[in-house]
């Protein structure tokens, strides 16, 4: 168990009357009830209801939970926010990763198996299944929509799927057959390998970017035997690691065959055991979810996961008592919200409080870490006064344990979005043809994605011409004269997942395209009405450097180039007028 943690969980297991580490004390009621239930269940389901949580504190009890029980957890949330939110909290907790379950986009009822979000939705669900009967734990963070939304049933993902070993002569005899089993599986065939769900062939290696797997696999045999399986970078095409199996799955939607569908419940090990937090939003946002989709019936009803829910052990954290459960416990959480943006006043409240009370700061950087002992005019805190190195998104106090739990943002109102950062892949914008190769991702200005088919030669009018053939769904061509190139642009996304191709004639590539028309006007008024406030506000000249800042800017151990010290000046100039028109970015 991390350290910190483990501090936290002596700390909510400490009496009431006992104020410091070590004194006798005897078990929280709540936290031991809640312990006992879980471990006393036995074959019988029970259910508690946790009430009287407030920020973090419901992400903390779960993670206490998964540490002490060994039972996997499934922790599930109102919103996808909310989500994220909870996976960055119990990450802190843990000091290790936790996995969430993504949710699609509303609007994404057909969801396509080699994009970003089903692939990762794929790679728990076979996690789950080839952990199954094991003794390994797992925590799973979940948005509702997400558990609403069909995955491919085990049956169907038995069938469909491949395991390629090394060393060992497969049915396939040899890349012509593992070729042809990925054609009929829908994946692509491609002379590079680029995006998920697709495959090349070169004489006995053969390429695969199967779903559930963030790099491809290069598979080379030796005659009908796989010498070797290796996963390897994209951009520089050399190899990353060395594996002895993998499992290969099939790029075909179950949207054409719904008796394959399944519920995530169904993955998961009867020992699990489910948080539900925030009980009443989760039911709230599970009708309105579906209430707003064109076809109510590609997802399941918030009734039936609730229904299958039950079939688990459950702990519904609430702040309030709903009284879902014959057994319920009160932790008595509140809020801390008297120290938001107070900064100093505030450090010199919890440093007063640190003489009786257990002070929890956490603190996403060390840099953050040193500016606090420096506000605080310490070197070392006290010993009741922690400040480990982490983020928790909302604090909480409990009074009969004496303890804070809070995070810098609080304190100096500096909050940001923690956002999760996503390799993205290198792509380009095309000045002519020559730029496109075969299969390429295209975007057509009039009809939307589709796939660069090559250069046909074709006669009109008389007169022989040069088209583009791209490719739309259902096999559709469209050939666009080389002379409107500008029609033509190369795809480029964010995500690393291969975008589905758009349907001649269908109004989503409209809607789209009005989707971000209307996105640019907003942000155009948004920046006009800025400026205009801007221009329009009095702003603040700063005054030439003072020695001190010529003092602190000597500190500095490293020595500047040439363009660091450009920069510098610029902006010190620009900052002793009334306004500023500059943006600094890289370092």
């Amino acid at each position: 168990m991390p350290e910190r943690l483990d501090q936290l969980q002596r700390l909510l297991l400490d009496s009431k009357k006992s104020s410091l580490p070590g004194t006798d004390a005897t078990e929280s009621p709540a936290l031991s009830r809640l312990f006992s239930a879980c471990k006393k269940s036995g074959h019988e389901r029970f259910s508690l209801e946790a009430y009287g949580t407030w920020g973090s504190l419901p992400r903390l009890i779960a993670t206490l939970a998964a540490a002490n029980l060994q039972r996997p957890v499934l922790y599930l949330t109102a919103h996808i926010p909310d989500a994220f939110e909870a996976q960055d909290d119990l990450e802190t907790f843990l000091a290790r990763p936790v996995q969430l379950f993504p949710a699609a986009e509303a609007h994404e009822t057909d969801l396509d198996p080699k994009s970003e979000i089903a692939s990762e939705r794929l790679r728990i669900c076979q996690n789950l299944f080839a952990t199954h009967n094991s003794q390994h734990t797992t925590l799973i963070v979940a948005p509702v929509q997400a558990l609403m939304q069909p995955v491919p049933g085990i049956q169907f993902l038995q069938q469909r799927s491949l395991t390629l070993k090394t060393d060992q002569s497969q049915n396939l005899n040899g890349p012509d057959k593992l070729a042809e089993w990925l054609t009929d599986q829908n994946y692509g065939h491609v002379d590079q390998v680029d995006l998920v769900g697709e495959f090349a062939v070169r004489g006995g290696i053969v390429d695969i970017f199967p779903p559930a797997h963030d790099l491809p696999v290069r598979v080379e045999f030796f005659g009908d035997q796989i010498e070797s399986l290796r996963q390897f970078d994209l951009d520089t095409q050399r190899s990353v690691h060395t594996l002895d199996s993998i499992s290969i799955s099939s790029c075909v939607s179950t949207a054409a065959e719904p008796d394959q569908r399944a519920i995530i419940f169904d993955y998961l090990p009867s020992k699990t055991l489910l948080f539900m937090e925030e009980t009443a939003g989760i039911n709230e946002a599970g009708h309105i979810f579906r209430d707003r989709l064109e076809d109510p019936g590609s997802i399941y009803p918030i009734e039936t996961v609730l229904r299958d829910a039950a079939k688990f052990d459950t702990i519904y954290l609430n702040r309030f008592l709903c009284g879902l459960c014959k057994t319920s416990v009160n932790f008595h959480a509140r809020s801390v919200q008297r120290f938001e943006n107070r900064s100093r006043e505030a450090l010199g409240e919890l440093l007063t409080l640190a003489g009786d009370h257990r002070i929890h700061l956490f603190c996403e950087k060390p840099a953050l870490r040193q500016r606090l002992l420096e506000m605080l005019e310490i070197r070392k805190p006290p010993e009741n006064f922690h400040l480990p190195i982490g983020f928790v998104h909302h604090g909480f106090e409990l009074p009969e344990h004496r303890l804070f739990v809070l995070n810098h943002h609080e304190v100096f109102g500096q909050h940001q979005p923690h956002r999760r950062i996503r390799k993205i892949q290198s792509t380009q914008a095309i000045d002519s043809f020559a730029d496109l190769k075969t299969h390429d991702l295209v975007v057509h200005v009039n009809h939307g994605i589709g796939r660069f088919r090559g250069l046909k030669t074709l006669t009109k009018n008389g007169r022989q011409e040069e088209f583009l053939a791209i490719e739309f769904a259902d096999k559709a061509v469209v050939h666009v004269p080389a002379g409107k190139i500008e029609l033509i642009h190369k795809y480029v996304g964010a995500r690393a997942a291969r975008p589905k191709l758009s349907k001649l004639g269908g109004r989503t590539w409209e809607r789209q395209k009005q989707k971000v028309s209307d996105a640019v006007e907003d942000m155009a008024a948004e920046l006009i009405d800025f400026q205009a406030r801007r221009q329009s506000s009095p702003g603040i000249s700063f005054p030439s450097d003072t020695t001190w800042q010529k003092e602190f800017e000597q500190s500095f151990p490293y020595q500047d180039t040439k363009d660091q010290t450009t920069v510098n000046i610029d902006i010190k100039n620009d900052m002793q007028l009334s306004l500023m028109n500059r943006s600094r970015t890289g370092t």
